[in-house]
């Protein structure tokens, strides 16, 4: 059972390594040519498959990856989401609002695995500036974590936070706060 495990971490680490061979350019270290949500669990994958397998073409990518993502990502000290109102393509576009709790946890975890993986401190470092995106370092520079009622804000809108505590975006903030447990 162990063994067909191994063999499925593989194949699927194989296929993005596959994907991001053929995709990625000068300037476009990615999967595919847009950036969409979630993006952190993309090289987090990858890191973990390095860990498990010792495959250093898994860390590789992992790392290629997960620092382009955090030039995109990371923006005068702070953490700055590719939006879900219409992503980041491979021609530069890219859309800076409708940022959502789920990206921000996915990239907490993400460089908290790298920091595991590597052990280097910049990835914790950026694991801290990305956790502090609930906390209002942020585009507009509110706070999503609602103390009074332990809940999160669904989304950064240009000019406020919207105001849905929906269970998503309250599991993501716990799941980012909680890694930091770890």
């Amino acid at each position: 059972m162990l063994k067909n495990i191994l063999e499925k971490i593989k194949k699927l680490a194989d296929r993005l390594v596959e994907l991001y061979e053929k995709q990625h350019q000068k300037e476009w270290h990615w999967f595919e040519e847009v950036v969409t949500y979630s993006n952190g669990r993309l090289p987090e994958s990858l890191l973990l498959a390095y860990k498990i397998t010792g495959e250093k073409k898994y860390l590789k990518v992992a790392q290629e990856t997960l620092d382009f993502l955090a030039n995109l990502v990371i923006m005068e000290g702070r953490l700055v989401l590719v939006g879900h109102g219409g992503w980041c393509n491979i021609k530069g576009q890219r859309a800076y609002f409708d940022q959502q709790p789920v990206d921000a946890s996915s990239m907490v975890q993400a460089f908290l695995t790298a920091y595991d993986v590597t052990d280097k401190q910049e990835y914790y470092d950026r694991a801290v500036l990305a956790f502090h995106w609930f906390l209002g370092k942020n585009s507009i520079n509110q706070t999503l974590y609602d103390e009074m009622t332990g809940g999160c804000f669904d989304g950064l809108l240009p000019n406020c936070v919207n105001l849905n505590q929906g269970a998503e975006s309250t599991i993501c903030y716990l799941l980012a706060r909680m890694s930091f447990d770890e």
